[in-house]
């Protein structure tokens, strides 16, 4: 006669089949428009599937990259009195598919697929991407037509380079640059849905599978399993005196850990597309989620909506 699982294990594996069919779902909203797989539910219609979010640091502007183009909440006043105004995009009128998408300091990094009034003239996979006047314009830094990157991560080097991330999502593979995404060597084989860089250590990087996070201390060559840590499928790192990462799971409850202690701090509603977490002008943490856009300086506890669904 055959046991019954305990709790635990039935939630692992609750956890652990909830999870892979996210990073199923995940794939199918960043495939190619070639390709027939259709896009999850937009977290905010009109725009398209939200693929990722930054802040700016110094003025605590919004940015949405999505299916559409990025788009942006601008923001007066400054420190906890920064004031969100409305919605604005997509910039430059560009509809870019901007996948990948992160922001160190006040530059965008991105991938994804061109503008389709630009795809005689552009690759249908931009490689990885950046833009030092938000979004106004990109450059092409490496891979042009090459990747397509559904995840970056950056962050800075001792050397005073960029150390950057992509998870090349075609054959599951992290790909890694010491030198701001100049070059690029291959990494551990992976099926991920997030990717987050240390915020004490560049060399260090962690990802989000259907088995739970891992985390690499060479540059993505090899992960192993974080002990102890919640079944979370979007994670950021949490610099400063919080030094530590903030993760959400798949029923929408929000984690912190400091000093590798995980605890609860909070809950978003419903599906979460989208998650930053940025230090400065002010820590706030930011979500696409199932209200629309909404931000909170508590880790979760409370929450303001600035872009209804």
């Amino acid at each position: 006669m055959l046991a019954a699982p305990d709790s635990r294990s039935a939630r692992r594996t609750g956890s652990a089949l909830a999870l892979a069919a996210a990073l199923a779902t995940a794939v199918a909203g960043c495939a190619s428009d070639a390709e027939s797989t259709p896009a999850p539910t937009d977290s905010i219609p009109g725009i398209g599937h939200v693929h990722g979010l930054g802040v700016h640091s110094l003025t605590g502007a919004i940015y949405l990259a999505a299916h559409g183009g990025v788009y942006e909440v601008p923001v007066s006043g400054s420190g906890e009195a920064l004031e969100w105004g409305q919605l604005e995009g997509p910039v430059a009128g560009r509809a870019i598919d901007a996948m990948g998408f992160t922001m160190f300091e006040g530059q965008m990094f991105a991938s994804g697929h061109p503008d389709p009034r630009d795809l005689d003239t552009s690759p249908a996979n931009l490689g990885l991407i950046t833009s030092t006047d938000t979004a106004l314009t990109w450059q092409d830094v490496s891979l042009s037509g090459e990747v397509d990157f559904h995840d970056v991560a950056v962050a800075p080097a001792p050397d005073g380079e960029l150390n950057v991330y992509g998870y090349r999502a075609a054959d599951g593979v992290v790909m890694a640059s010491g030198d701001s995404g100049t070059t690029w060597s291959l990494g551990a084989p992976l099926i991920a849905r997030d990717l987050t860089v240390d915020a004490d250590s560049a060399d260090i990087v962690y990802a989000t599978t259907e088995d739970g996070l891992m985390v690499s201390g060479d540059r993505g060559a090899t992960f192993a399993f974080v002990e102890g840590a919640p079944p979370v499928y979007l994670v950021e790192s949490v610099p400063g005196a919080d030094a530590g990462l903030v993760g959400i799971d798949l029923t929408g409850d929000v984690w912190v850990q400091a000093a590798g202690t995980w605890r609860q701090s909070g809950s978003t509603s419903g599906e979460v597309e989208a998650m930053t977490f940025a230090a400065s002008p002010t820590p706030v943490l930011v979500v696409a989620d199932d209200r629309g856009l909404s931000v909170s300086n508590d880790f979760g506890a409370t929450w303001r909506t600035l872009v209804d669904k």
